[in-house]
C-alpha cells in the first residue's frame, strides 16, 4: 500500500467536509406544554397564553428587544341574565381538546381556540333563564386602555393587545353586540331580542398588534445525538423579551433532517430560563435539558437556579417536568453543562457554578435526582464556566470517565484552567488538577468526548482562547483520563489558523474535531489526530456557514459511530437570528475512490466510506460459474496482461488474496489516513486472459 507523499503526520489541505445545514423553525402550529407548574401553557407566533386556577392570561409578543413582558390577565367577574347574577365556578380546571382549552364553571363555560395569531375567546351562558345577558371580564395589565382608538385595545409605544368585535353566535348566523370597557372592566351585552333558543354564545378575539413586524431573535444552542434512534436534539433559546428567554428543541434524524411534530417548548413561562445544554442517556433513548432560570425578585444570591427537562428520543417524544437541579443555597448558581453516557449507564452528570465554586449532580434517567451534591471544586479559589465532556465513554473504553474543565482566578487579567476527574458512579477520580497556569490569560475553557480508540485509556482535548494579543489565540491540550498532559500544548491560531473565538472540541473515538470562528463572520471546522506524541491537522478547515455561537456533537458521543458531527451556530445573515445546524464527517465528500477501466468482462462494484472505523464493500458481476476472489494491494500504473485487461496493482509488494464478495474493515488507526489501496477482481475458469483467468476494473481508495 502507498503512504500519502505529505506523510500522515503531515496537514492534509485537499479535502473538505460534507456540509448540511438547515435553519432551525418557526412553529407550523400553537405549541402547547404542561411544564408543572400548575398552569397549561400555550405558544404562538405572537403571543404566549397560561391558563389556570385565575383564569386566562395573554402575554403578547412585542419583540426581542422589549425591555420586559405586557401580560394581560382577564379574569371573569361576572354572569348576569335578566338582571339576575348567576353563579359559577370561580376557579375551574382547564381541560385541552386539540387546539381548544375549556373552563368549565358549571352554568357559564369559557372556551379558547387558538391560531398561532389570536385566541378566540367563547362565553357560553345556560339559555334555560329569560332576559338580557351581561357578561363581565375584569382586566388586569400593565397596558392601558386608549380611549381614542375605536374598539377594545390594551397597549403601550411598542404595541397593543386587541380585543376584537364580540358576536353573538346563533347556529351559523353572528350578529355583532355591544362592548364597552369601563375602568379595567370589559362588559359584553346581549339584549334579550336578539338572543335564540338554547345557550347564549358570545365570541371575541384577542390579538396582538406589534408596533413593528418581528420574529423571535434564536441564540445559545447546543445538540446532543442518540444513537439508537438515530437522531439528534437540537435545542436553543427563543428570546421573547429582554426578561424572558424561553428554550425549545427540536428533533432531527441522522442526517439533520427535521423529524416532523418534534419542534416543542422547554420552558415556555414567563419565568426567563437560558443557557441550554443537552446530552444523552443511550441506554433509555431519553435526553436531558438542562437550563438557568433567572428570577429578578428573589433575594440577591438566590436570583439563578440550575433546572432540567427530559425528552424522549423515540415517538411520541416525551417531556417529563421541570425539576430543579441545584439545591438551596444564599448562592447563585448559573453555568450549567450536562454529561451524557453511550452505554448502559443509566446516568447524566450535571455541573455548574455555585458561588464561586463547582459542584456537580448526577440525575437518573427517569429525573430523579442523586441525594447528594458533588464539590469538584470549593476550594478558596473563584472558579467559573464549568464544561464537561459530552461522553463519558461507557462502553467504548474500559475505564470510562467524564472529564470537568473550569477557569480559575489568578487576577483579573490571569485565569488559569483546571480540571476535574468523574467516574460513572459520581465518584471524583481526580480533582482541580491544574491543567494550564502561568502568566498567559486562558479563557473560555471547553472538553471533548474522550477519545476511545486508543492503546493508553481515553485522551480529551481541552480548548481555551488564550487573550495574550489583540486578536484571541485557540489554544489545546490533550489530557488523559488522570488529568495527566501526554502531549505539550498546541495553539491552533498559530500553527494551523484556527481563530480564538468560541472554540469549541469534539471526538468521535478516533479523532478530534477542532471549531472556532473562521474569517470575519464563519464558523469553521477542522479535523485533528494524536500522532507520534503530536496533534495535526487532518482535514483542514472548512467553513460551515455564516454565524456565531457554535457548539459540536459527535455521533460517537450517543454510541453512534465513528463519523459525522453536528454543528449548531446562530445565522448572523438572517434578520432574525435564527439557528442552523451543519453536518460535518471532516472527510471528503468523494468518498475517496478511483475506478479505473481493466476489466475484460468481469464487473465490480463498491460501496461503503474509507474513513477510520467504517467498513468497504467490493463484489463481482457476470462471474458465472467461475471461482472468484480480490486481490489487495498497491495500486500502480497498468500493467497489459492481454488484448483487452490490464493489471493496476504492484506485483513487487505484498498482494493480499480474499474471497468475494469482500467486506473490509478499516481499522481506528490514525497512521493509516491518506495511505491509498488498489482493488482488483479475478475470475479463473471461463476466461481467455493468461489461459483462463478474466479481470475487473481496479478500484482505488484512499483512507480518510
Amino acid at each position: 500500500m502507498a503512504q500519502n507523499p505529505n506523510g500522515a503526520a503531515n496537514a492534509r489541505l485537499d479535502t473538505d467536509a460534507w456540509l448540511r445545514a438547515a435553519p432551525a423553525p418557526a412553529a407550523e402550529h400553537v405549541l402547547f406544554d404542561a411544564p408543572g407548574d400548575g398552569r397549561l401553557w400555550a405558544v404562538g407566533s405572537t403571543y404566549k397564553a397560561s391558563f389556570g386556577a385565575d383564569g386566562f392570561v395573554y402575554v403578547p409578543f412585542f419583540g426581542s428587544d422589549a425591555p420586559r413582558n405586557y401580560p394581560v390577565r382577564f379574569v371573569l367577574r361576572s354572569v348576569r341574565v335578566g338582571g339576575r347574577d348567576l353563579e359559577f365556578r370561580a376557579e375551574a380546571t382547564a381541560t385541552r381538546h386539540g387546539a381548544t382549552v375549556t373552563f368549565d364553571r358549571g352554568l357559564v363555560r369559557e372556551v379558547y381556540d387558538l391560531t398561532l395569531t389570536g385566541v378566540e375567546q367563547t362565553f357560553e351562558v345556560d339559555g334555560t333563564l329569560a332576559g338580557d345577558v351581561d357578561v363581565e371580564l375584569d382586566v388586569v395589565s400593565d397596558l392601558t386602555e386608549d380611549a381614542t382608538r375605536a374598539g377594545v385595545q390594551f397597549g403601550n409605544h411598542l404595541g397593543h393587545v386587541a380585543y376584537g368585535t364580540a358576536w353573538l353566535v346563533r347556529g351559523t348566523e353572528k350578529v355583532e353586540i355591544p362592548t364597552a370597557m369601563h375602568a379595567n372592566t370589559i362588559r359584553l351585552h346581549v339584549p334579550a331580542t336578539q338572543r335564540g333558543a338554547g345557550a347564549v354564545v358570545i365570541d371575541p378575539l384577542v390579538t396582538t398588534v406589534a408596533a413593528t413586524a418581528t420574529l423571535k431573535d434564536s441564540a445559545v444552542p447546543d445538540v446532543a445525538y442518540d444513537a439508537t434512534t438515530d437522531r439528534w436534539c437540537l435545542t436553543w433559546v427563543h428570546v421573547f423579551s429582554q426578561t424572558d428567554h424561553d428554550v425549545v428543541a427540536e428533533l432531527r434524524n441522522g442526517n439533520g433532517d427535521p423529524i416532523a411534530g418534534t419542534f416543542t417548548t422547554i420552558d415556555p413561562t414567563t419565568m426567563s430560563h437560558s443557557w441550554p445544554r443537552v446530552a444523552n442517556l443511550n441506554s433509555a433513548d431519553r435526553f436531558l435539558i438542562t437550563m438557568e432560570r433567572y428570577v429578578p425578585g428573589n433575594p440577591a444570591g438566590q436570583q439563578y437556579t440550575i433546572w432540567g427537562r427530559t425528552m424522549d428520543a423515540p415517538a411520541p417524544f416525551t417531556k417529563g417536568a421541570h425539576f430543579e437541579i441545584s439545591p438551596a443555597s444564599n448562592a447563585d448558581q448559573l453555568s450549567a453543562d450536562v454529561g451524557g453516557d453511550p452505554g448502559t449507564g443509566t446516568r447524566w452528570t450535571v455541573v455548574w457554578r455555585h458561588g464561586v465554586d463547582i459542584f456537580a449532580r448526577q440525575v437518573e434517567a427517569n429525573g430523579t435526582l442523586s441525594p447528594n451534591t458533588i464539590p469538584v471544586d470549593n476550594t478558596s479559589a473563584a472558579c467559573i464556566n464549568p464544561q464537561i465532556s459530552l461522553s463519558n465513554g461507557n462502553g467504548l473504553t474500559g475505564t470510562p470517565r467524564w472529564c470537568i474543565v473550569y477557569m480559575v482566578r489568578v487576577s483579573d487579567t490571569n485565569w488559569d484552567v483546571f480540571g476535574s476527574a468523574l467516574d460513572p458512579n459520581g465518584v471524583l477520580t481526580r480533582r482541580h488538577i491544574a491543567i494550564s497556569t502561568g502568566t498567559s490569560n486562558d479563557m473560555y475553557t471547553y472538553v471533548s468526548s474522550p477519545l476511545t480508540d486508543t492503546a493508553n485509556g481515553p485522551a480529551f482535548l481541552v480548548s481555551y482562547e488564550r487573550q495574550e494579543t489583540a486578536a484571541p489565540e485557540m489554544v489545546v491540550r490533550v489530557v488523559d483520563a488522570n488529568l495527566n498532559t501526554p502531549i505539550p500544548e498546541v495553539n491552533l491560531t498559530r500553527r494551523y489558523g484556527f481563530i480564538g473565538i468560541y472554540c469549541r472540541v469534539e471526538s468521535d473515538g478516533t479523532r478530534f474535531a477542532a471549531v472556532s470562528r473562521y474569517g470575519t463572520q464563519n464558523v469553521g471546522a477542522g479535523t485533528l489526530a494524536l500522532v507520534n506524541n503530536d496533534l495535526v491537522l487532518h482535514e483542514a478547515i472548512v467553513s460551515i456557514g455564516n454565524g456565531d455561537a457554535p457548539c459540536v456533537a459527535s455521533k460517537r458521543s450517543g454510541g453512534g459511530g465513528v463519523t459525522d458531527y453536528a454543528v449548531p451556530f446562530v445565522h448572523l445573515a438572517a434578520n432574525p437570528d435564527r439557528v442552523y445546524v451543519g453536518l460535518y464527517q471532516g472527510r471528503a465528500p468523494s468518498g475517496g475512490f478511483n475506478r479505473r477501466g481493466m476489466n475484460c468482462g468481469l464487473g465490480v462494484n463498491y460501496g461503503g466510506r474509507p474513513y477510520l472505523g467504517d467498513v468497504v464493500t467490493f463484489t463481482l458481476s457476470n462471474a458465472g460459474s467461475d471461482q472468484t476472489g480480490f486481490l489487495l494491494g498497491t495500486p500502480v500504473p497498468a500493467t497489459p496482461l492481454c488484448g483487452s485487461c490490464s493489471f493496476g496493482l504492484d506485483l513487487a509488494s505484498p498482494l493480499i488474496p480474499f474471497p468475494a464478495p469482500l467486506s473490509l474493515p478499516l481499522p481506528r488507526q490514525v497512521s493509516l489516513v491518506g495511505v491509498s489501496a488498489g482493488v482488483q477482481g479475478f475470475a479463473i475458469g471461463s476466461g481467455t486472459c493468461l489461459g483462463s483467468l478474466r479481470f475487473s476494473d481496479t478500484v482505488d481508495f484512499t483512507i480518510q
